[in-house]
């Protein structure tokens, strides 16, 4: 979990070792909660100064509010994974093994 001052506690005493500050423990929430959907094909191609050049796609996003919003999203397909595109490829490895 994570953590931070007390600011309370640092209030209240009369001398604070601020090497060792008191601290206090930050609850973690569950909800709300960013899902994922996936591409299908992680790059399209577009023209570019009349160059055809691969772009990454991107996932779609989306926040759920709940347990049943998030069993729903995950039942349609999305997943709590997030996406990290691949690098596209250079334009010279193109040519390269074209």
């Amino acid at each position: 979990m994570p953590f931070e001052i007390d600011e309370e506690v640092m209030r209240k005493s009369l001398s604070v070792d601020y090497a060792h500050p008191p601290m206090r423990t930050i609850p973690f929430l569950a909800f709300p909660a960013m899902v994922f959907k996936h591409p299908k094909e992680p790059y399209r191609k577009e023209i570019v100064d009349g160059k055809s050049v691969k772009i990454a796609n991107e996932a779609l996003t989306a926040v759920v509010q709940d347990q049943e919003e998030l069993d729903a999203k995950l039942a349609e397909g999305w997943t709590q994974k997030m996406y990290v595109p691949p690098a596209p490829p250079s334009p010279a490895q193109d040519k390269l093994y074209a």
